[in-house]
């Protein structure tokens, strides 16, 4: 339920599994917490789901990070969980699931309606022939 001050909202121990909603897209993961995130109010954890897809692009075996200047103690899997918002429940991550695609679903809705207004003029002039 929390993505800004996230230690204050959703207190966790390293080690502790916490639900994690990537950005806006996507359904909750479960993580685990490896510490707390110097660079913002959340924490470093580990993704089975991140580390999964960087094998699958790094077929090599690359585990060099993709900056070695933002987190020394990187590996394949390492998140920040600022960028997203986080919950202790699997209840409360499928709420917190639902309040943004709603909320999403408004904004996307209106600029569906802001685009339909713009083809609209575009085919009205196309129909003149440019003449307005």
């Amino acid at each position: 339920m929390a993505q800004w001050k996230q230690r204050e909202i959703c207190p966790a121990e390293v080690g502790d599994k916490i639900y994690w909603i990537f950005s806006n897209w996507g359904k909750p993961e479960l993580i685990t917490v490896t510490g707390v995130c110097d660079e913002g109010s959340g924490y470093t954890a580990f993704s089975e789901r991140f580390a999964k897809e960087w094998h699958e692009n790094h077929p090599n075996g690359d585990t060099d990070p993709p900056d070695p200047d933002d987190d020394p103690n990187w590996k394949p899997g390492s998140i920040h969980t600022c960028n997203g918002w986080i919950c202790k429940t699997h209840t409360e991550a499928r709420a917190e699931s639902l309040r943004i695609a709603k909320k999403d679903r408004e904004k996307w809705i209106q600029k569906r309606k802001e685009a339909t207004q713009v083809v609209q003029y575009l085919d009205w002039v196309i129909a003149r022939k440019g003449k307005h």
